[in-house]
């Protein structure tokens, strides 16, 4: 924070300047939270932001879902639309209320798992206590 001074002269046999101040202040601070992975059979996120130097901030979607109670509120729960799990993630960004010019913005990028994946770990088997080297069922998916 403080007060810089800039000044611009013309270099034209005839010395012309103008000067201007800058006030450097701290901004605002948005922090949306880590990235999430949610299946979409369970694609509603509780989003928890936080916000440092403003009372408040607003939440903004790259999809078409809801935010609830509002995108006002820190701790909306994000209900994503039918376009928003079919395209497979959205990205949601938490923007402060101002500080004169200054606003603090931080995204986080939900992913929609599909709900069809399998996993395979093999048949049930009988290990001897007294082998050591056995083999490892591969994992299938």
């Amino acid at each position: 924070a403080g007060i810089d001074t800039l000044v611009l002269t013309a270099n034209s046999g005839c010395p012309v300047s103008d000067t201007v101040l800058e006030e450097v202040i701290d901004g605002p601070i948005a922090d949306a939270g880590a990235d999430q992975s949610v299946c979409k059979t369970n694609p509603n996120v509780t989003l928890n932001g936080t916000v440092t130097g403003v009372p408040g901030g607003v939440w903004v979607s790259s999809g078409t879902g809801v935010f609830i109670p509002n995108n006002s509120d820190l701790n909306a729960i994000y209900i994503p639309s039918t376009a928003d799990t079919a395209a497979g993630s959205v990205t949601i960004t938490l923007i402060t209320d101002s500080i004169g010019p200054c606003v603090g913005t931080d995204q986080m990028v939900i992913t929609y798992t599909p709900d069809d994946i399998t996993v395979d770990a093999g048949n049930d088997t009988i290990v001897c206590k007294n082998v050591v080297n056995r083999e490892i069922p591969q994992i299938h998916t």
